[in-house]
């Protein structure tokens, strides 16, 4: 059997995490099937979790929350948020403040694929990635996390990257 929002002889659904990809060269749920998901979600009143990595996918994440909640979440309503947001220039940064939305980014992935990013990461695109003093001054609520097994899952590489930006080779990304 299963239940929803915590009953307790049952399974309970606590949200849903949908995961944003561009690798085909499209994006992956199409825009009206994230929309409609999302809408589903929260006519359920759950707390919907976005995986975008991408400027064009963090954008999409960002319209299908904003076509379900318009301008803004609502105090009553759940918190949603991003999964990862690496590539979020100051207009995206602008859109996650306004509609309320939780930002869990990984740190660690500076210290441990910082140098890769640089390599392959368009130039101008490098300045915004991971950018947490962004989010933080603008009041968007910002949680850690390794993502292991991708990265070990200790902190210990992931709070100074944060603050210093700093590979484990060196290479400081700007």
């Amino acid at each position: 059997r299963s239940a929803f929002a915590g009953d307790p002889d049952g399974v309970a659904v606590w949200g849903i995490k949908i995961s944003l990809d561009r690798t085909t060269g499209s994006l992956r749920p199409c825009l009206e099937e994230l929309v409609e998901t999302r809408g589903m979600a929260h006519s359920k009143g759950w707390p919907v979790a976005i995986h975008a990595v991408e400027e064009e996918t963090l954008a999409a994440a960002l319209d299908a929350f904003e076509a379900v909640l318009g301008t803004g979440r609502r105090p009553a309503e759940p918190i949603h948020r991003i999964e990862h947001g690496s590539v979020c220039p100051p207009y995206l940064v602008r859109r996650i403040a306004a509609l309320g939305i939780t930002v869990a980014t990984q740190p660690s992935f500076v210290h441990y694929h910082g140098s890769r990013y640089l390599a392959s990461v368009p130039q101008a695109q490098q300045p915004y990635l991971y950018p947490l003093a962004s989010w933080l001054r603008s009041g968007i609520q910002v949680a850690g996390s390794s993502d292991c097994p991708l990265v070990p899952p200790s902190p210990i590489m992931g709070i100074p990257a944060a603050v210093t930006r700093r590979s484990k080779d060196g290479d400081v990304l700007s």
